[in-house]
């Protein structure tokens, strides 16, 4: 299946959702999330953290931070820097899309627990 770079990002991240609190726990207790998520956790964080800022949300999940931090130790800064820029040219590609305000508001709903208004 031929998916816009977008939409992969995005499933990948819907996928995430549903680890996010597995993430939090995990990096409170200072655990590695295995090898296979960290390249996906890498490019959710950097679409979130371009929706952090262009969204003026108030809340960002430390617990997401630090396991991408981890996942970022992991992947070494070259991969990183291109993971984290795919996320965030698939915000900026998605926001041209659909409007900023409406991506916001679908962020919001898809990732409850790791960012707030």
């Amino acid at each position: 299946m031929n998916m816009p770079h977008f939409f992969r990002v995005f499933i990948a991240a819907t996928c995430v959702i549903f680890s996010t609190q597995v993430f939090d726990a995990r990096a409170q207790q200072n655990k590695p999330a295995a090898a296979n998520q960290c390249e996906e956790h890498v490019k959710v964080h950097g679409l979130l953290s371009r929706a952090y800022a262009a969204c003026n949300y108030s809340f960002y999940s430390r617990g997401f931070t630090i396991q991408a931090d981890d996942c970022t130790k992991k992947l070494g800064d070259k991969d990183s820097k291109q993971l984290l820029l795919q996320g965030t040219t698939a915000f900026d590609e998605r926001s041209k899309q659909m409007g900023q305000a409406t991506l916001c508001a679908k962020i919001l709903k898809d990732f409850p627990y790791t960012v707030r208004q």
